[in-house]
């Protein structure tokens, strides 16, 4: 009888332990998504030239591209504080300038 309340008991932690662990992925892939909503992009947009934004969810990514290298500081410093402060500050940012001379 012990063995049955031993085997049913290590069962449910490795069961608590999973559904945690997708709980998290799930939490983190829609916190990330929230961030990415239109308004930033706009407000990006508007503020530092952004033209392109995007997210690599595997390797914690956020990567933007902007028109201007003058605002490749503050774009960086911009989204970042964004991700941190919707609790995903484990996604690292880059930002490129594509600078376009005519």
């Amino acid at each position: 009888m012990k063995k049955v309340f031993g085997l049913c008991f290590i069962l449910a932690a490795i069961l608590v332990m999973f559904i945690q662990s997708e709980m998290k992925w799930n939490v983190k892939e829609k916190g990330i998504e929230e961030v990415l909503s239109d308004s930033l992009f706009e407000d990006a947009a508007t503020k530092f030239g952004l033209h392109a934004m995007g997210v690599s969810m595997e390797e914690q990514i956020l990567t933007v591209r902007i028109d201007n290298v003058q605002h490749k500081e503050d774009t960086y410093d911009y989204f970042k504080e964004q991700l941190d402060s919707n609790g995903i500050a484990d996604y690292r940012v880059e930002v490129f300038v594509d600078q376009i001379d005519l």
